[in-house]
């Protein structure tokens, strides 16, 4: 998956961060997603997120679908929200768990 298509299809996510909104948002292709399970290959896509030209400050991931049916997507966010409370994760800016995003 390129840039263009993913952003079309984050389009729903990104509209629920209300300070992105009328601003230029742009991806780029990220590292590699991690394998795991080692069998089943490549979790996700992965992308780098710019707003309005300025460095990329927020990472993208779209799970691929066949790896969603191995995880609890709203368990996972639920987890990296608290580990971001704590002071030990990420924020979760936004996220669609039905799509994967």
């Amino acid at each position: 998956m390129n840039a263009v298509p993913a952003k079309q299809q984050l389009e729903p996510v990104f509209a629920q961060v209300e300070a992105w909104r009328g601003r230029m948002l742009d991806l780029r292709p990220a590292a590699p997603g991690l394998v795991s399970p080692s069998h089943r290959g490549v979790d996700s896509e992965r992308f780098l997120l710019s707003v309005d030209g300025a460095r990329p400050e927020h990472l993208v991931k779209i799970i691929h679908p066949e790896h969603a049916t191995f995880v609890a997507l709203d368990q996972v966010l639920a987890a990296a929200r608290s580990a971001a409370d704590l002071g030990c994760g990420p924020r979760i800016v936004a996220a669609d768990p039905a799509l994967g995003r």
